[in-house]
């Protein structure tokens, strides 16, 4: 098989909206999605304003998504091998909106480290059935950059889909599950 060939597994291929066939034509098409969703947000007011609520979080991942997912911007509804229970998804990150609204008006100052510890949080709770890590990156770089920041990097000098640049972020995840959040951060602001 070729390299980027790897046909999509069928379980996950449920809820496409395109015929795509590989795994890198499906990262394509995410990809141009996002970079719309970007464009949104740069001028959406519910971004800048709204941001640490349910309903954005939900209407960001449609953003994201929208083109190519029919689920997109909805919970799961099922358990993963990672994230909460299904049930508790959306009483879960209600409650990080809720707690980082109240975090904003304290420690405003600490922006990196709220914003990396909010994307954290939502990532560990896994909401929807694909795209929880973009997600998560999309709406901290929206909160830092609401807080006065720049947008994170994420690792940005290593292709998105070298093992090398995602070993470091699931590391960095590892490290903040165990409660070390400098990892996360330092990884947040790194070229890899």
């Amino acid at each position: 098989m070729v390299t980027g060939e790897t046909p999509i597994d069928e379980n996950e291929a449920q809820g496409l909206l395109l015929r795509i066939r590989t795994q890198e034509a499906l990262n394509r098409v995410e990809e141009q999605n996002i970079l719309r969703a970007r464009e949104w947000a740069t001028r959406s007011r519910l971004v800048r304003g709204s941001l640490l609520s349910d309903a954005t979080l939900r209407r960001i991942h449609k953003e994201m998504f929208g083109a190519v997912w029919k689920w997109a911007g909805a919970y799961r509804r099922s358990d993963k091998n990672i994230g909460s229970p299904w049930q508790q998804v959306p009483m879960l990150v209600r409650q990080i909106c809720f707690n980082f609204a109240e975090r904003v008006v304290h420690e405003a100052r600490e922006r990196d480290r709220l914003a990396v510890d909010f994307h954290h949080q939502l990532v560990s709770v896994h909401p929807f059935p694909n795209g929880n890590g973009r997600h998560a990156r999309f709406c901290a770089d929206r909160l830092v950059e609401n807080l006065g920041g720049e947008a994170f990097s994420w690792g940005r000098s290593d292709p998105p889909a070298t093992s090398s640049a995602r070993d470091k972020y699931l590391e960095a995840l590892r490290q903040a599950d165990a409660g070390h959040l400098q990892g996360l951060i330092d990884f947040a602001r790194s070229g890899a």
